[in-house]
């Protein structure tokens, strides 16, 4: 902020006259304010403390660190209302789904751009009695080996209700293949057939570490692997 000085004529308003006009002016910029609050501090002496700015400087601490949360929440917020959009398409598109040789494809091509993820894979366990529906076993990846098993099948049966979103470091090629060392989070859906219980596990596989993690709410992934069963038993009566 500049004024301009007053001449011997007083042609141009003084800085007075101007701030008196319009106290915006000085109160409207921080940097002026600081500017100020450095000369009065000066003046005081080393023995004296002024609390009202130590106060002023603890404010504008606060604010500042108010405004970057602030930022946070909102990209966060918007990261979330992605996210839901993204879901509810890949359910609809479940949904729409009406050929049986479709929905291989969709799992491994379209779903897995609709989430952004880089592999979705469908592992079966060959265990369940009853048998699984053929559609199921033209789209899994298998066979499966004993470790797998352990890996991703076994951690859904004690909760076939419950997604499980996990970070990992290291995954088996059976599962991913050439994409395995890229995969850094993975989200487990259970898949249950009525009549047959838990038949396998739908993985979702992604290169971003943050994309899925243990304290994510898993409302609308489930809301996925329930479609998937769906469909399922849709295409295979």
């Amino acid at each position: 902020m500049t004024f301009a000085k007053d001449d011997k004529k007083g042609r141009q308003p003084r800085v007075k006259d101007l701030i008196i006009a319009d106290p915006g002016l000085v109160l409207d910029d921080v940097e002026v304010l600081q500017a100020l609050a450095a000369v009065r501090n000066d003046r005081l002496g080393e023995n004296v403390i002024d609390g009202r700015g130590m106060a002023i400087s603890r404010l504008e601490q606060e604010l500042k660190q108010l405004q970057e949360e602030n930022k946070l929440l909102k990209e966060v917020l918007h990261e979330n209302s992605d996210a839901v959009h993204r879901i509810h398409l890949a359910a609809l598109s479940l949904l729409e789904t009406d050929d049986t040789g479709r929905l291989g494809d969709f799992i491994d091509g379209e779903l897995p751009k609709v989430l952004k993820v880089e592999k979705i894979r469908l592992l079966l366990d060959s265990s369940v009695d009853g048998g699984i529906p053929e559609l199921l076993t033209r789209i899994a990846t298998g066979p499966i080996d004993a470790s797998v098993r352990r890996g991703y099948l076994d951690p859904v049966k004690g909760t076939p209700e419950r997604v499980i979103l996990r970070q990992i470091s290291k995954t088996p090629t059976q599962v991913y293949g050439e994409d395995g060392p890229r995969i850094r989070s993975e989200a487990l859906l259970p898949i249950a057939v009525d009549g047959l219980g838990l038949i396998g596990v739908l993985v979702v596989g992604s290169s971003r570490s943050e994309s899925f993690r243990p304290h994510m709410s898993t409302e609308l992934l489930e809301l996925i692997g329930k479609v998937f069963a769906m469909t399922v038993v849709r295409l295979s009566t």
